[in-house]
């Protein structure tokens, strides 16, 4: 039930070749979900205006974070759908995710 934030702080992917990124690890652990998406998302408006924001998306995560990540991305996209309504989309979006679905073998397992 933990959200971890982990903000791109680096420019967008493809915008130049002379871009430098900030690298990073995290480890993971059995059950752990791991949820990408560009502003599209979360700038998504509807016909009064209104943003759908960060802040419904991270209460969407912490309401549903127990679905397989097919069942979150699902509910999520119908989420949005019904929030814009007949409202267009003004940007594009891409969600991507992945769960940690068996434990990590121990190290001396993949030493074998």
């Amino acid at each position: 039930g933990r959200l971890d934030h982990l903000l791109n702080a680096n420019v967008r992917l493809g915008c130049s070749e002379e871009n430098n990124f900030t690298e990073g690890s995290y480890q993971l652990e059995f059950g752990d979900t791991l949820f990408f998406y560009t502003d599209g998302l979360i700038e998504n408006q509807n016909s009064l205006g209104q943003m759908w924001g960060p802040g419904n998306l991270i209460r969407y995560l912490k309401r549903n974070h127990r679905l397989s990540i097919q069942e979150i991305i699902d509910t999520l996209v119908q989420e949005i759908t019904d929030f814009h309504g007949d409202h267009p989309l003004e940007d594009d979006t891409t969600i991507v995710g992945c769960q940690v679905v068996q434990p990590f073998p121990a190290k001396e397992e993949v030493m074998r």
